[in-house]
């Protein structure tokens, strides 16, 4: 797992179980699911048989939705904001490409512009 898919999963996981001080739900896997706060804001997930999340509901009520490939490495998210991110891996696995909704590149941890990516 790459230092930008390390920092997807940071984002979508929840700061801390003991947040939830009102009420938690596990999946029969024991993966959090549904976790009720003090202040009645709530934040969901969904995961794929896999065990990977597919879709979150944050505190403040915006989601992500995400999509990976056959071998299980994150390709898509989509936020509720409207911005996308992608990855695409090559035959070996290893991250080729970044890329976010204003068309910012990563390649090898370095920002390209769309027009230089491919020199």
């Amino acid at each position: 797992m790459n230092k930008e898919q390390k920092e997807l999963i940071r984002k979508l996981n929840l700061k801390s179980v003991v947040e939830c001080k009102e009420e938690c739900k596990y999946n029969k896997a024991g993966q959090l699911t549904f976790c009720k706060y003090k202040d009645g804001t709530t934040t969901e997930r969904h995961y794929n048989k896999a065990g990977q999340i597919t879709f979150c509901k944050f505190k403040d009520g915006t989601t992500a939705e995400c999509k990976y490939n056959k071998a299980g490495q994150l390709t898509f998210c989509k936020y509720s904001d409207g911005t996308t991110e992608e990855w695409h891996y090559n035959n070996a696995g290893k991250l080729t490409l970044w890329k976010e909704t204003n068309n910012t590149y990563w390649i090898d941890g370095k920002p390209y512009r769309k027009e230089e990516k491919w020199k």
